[in-house]
């Protein structure tokens, strides 16, 4: 494998996936549109230099696909990562294939609570019946020091809104307990913490294996919380992501990790996946332009008060 790798977007995210790859080992090249920030103030200039490179899309979400399209027409011939979500909406999912060496970064399907939690329910032999998900966490808090109106989460045109930031919650639920076949939802702009994005979601969904998921997500939560309460027909499970736990009818199991431990394994995952040339356990492409159209559904659910079959 290439051990170098391109960094799009040196926000938080970006600078993060760029100390972590360094310490994997990787040269890190970066492109940033502000000025006397990036190495490359362009993709297509980085793509250019090193064409084998890992790419790293961690940009506006309104520019993950431009991005990544940039990159191919510039001649980038190694594998990509792009952050979540994979692009802003349907419309935006043109990509000329193929697309098995691109993955999205839900690295939540490797946090320690959530990986516990998955190994639980398959030794235990136990399938999920009914599940309910909440993340919530209000944005004044994600990055202190700065101006959240200014912040891209904030706008609906820069991709933010809390629909598509806490998407991971879509991911986990197909990942966990498989593909949604229907889903109904309510959601938008419910308080003054954005200038025009949403900032607060219920969903409703049915799974192919007949799981029924409720999820809850939103900018407002004071403290941070996040968690995964699943009935099985013994048991009852509840992946705490804030505090670390695992807990299994009442019987609590700490599955610490530090702030970077999900990041550094998808990343292990990953790599290891470029060295042997084997599928990753981390999102696919295809899999991330399903959340996309999942994302998709719940607006539109939304919009008509009523359920989304798919």
């Amino acid at each position: 494998m290439n051990r170098r790798a391109i960094v799009v977007g040196l926000g938080s995210i970006g600078q993060r996936h760029a100390r972590l790859l360094k310490e994997f080992g990787l040269t890190i090249a970066t492109v940033s549109l502000r000025p006397d920030v990036g190495e490359f103030s362009s993709v297509a200039d980085a793509v250019r230099s090193y064409p084998d490179a890992l790419l790293v899309i961690a940009s506006e979400t309104a520019r993950h696909m431009s991005d990544l399209r940039a990159a191919r027409l510039a001649g980038h011939r190694g594998w990509a990562v792009v952050e979540k979500p994979l692009a802003i909406n349907c419309d935006d999912l043109q990509y000329p294939a193929p697309t098995d060496d691109v993955y999205v970064a839900y690295n939540l399907r490797f946090s320690p609570p959530v990986m516990a939690l998955r190994a639980a329910l398959a030794n235990r032999n136990e399938t999920a019946l009914a599940v309910r998900m909440h993340v919530g966490q209000h944005l004044d808090s994600w990055r202190p020091g700065s101006d959240t109106a200014a912040g891209y989460s904030a706008h609906a045109a820069r991709g933010g809104g809390v629909l598509r930031d806490l998407s991971h919650e879509l991911d986990l639920s197909n990942w966990l307990w498989g593909r949604t076949t229907g889903v109904c939802a309510l959601g938008g702009r419910r308080a003054a913490v954005t200038v025009d994005s949403d900032d607060c979601w219920t969903i409703l969904m049915k799974t192919v294996a007949g799981t029924d998921v409720a999820l809850s997500l939103n900018y407002l939560d004071r403290p941070a919380t996040r968690y995964i309460h699943v009935n099985t027909a013994r048991s009852t499970y509840q992946a705490d992501l804030v505090r670390g736990t695992l807990t299994i009818d009442g019987e609590i199991r700490h599955v610490p990790g530090d702030r970077d431990a999900s990041y550094r394994a998808m990343w292990s995952s990953i790599l290891a996946s470029m060295d042997e040339d084997v599928p990753a356990a981390a999102c696919s492409f295809s899999e991330g332009a399903e959340i996309v159209t999942l994302i998709a559904d719940c607006e539109n659910s939304a919009r008509g008060q009523l359920w989304v079959k798919r």
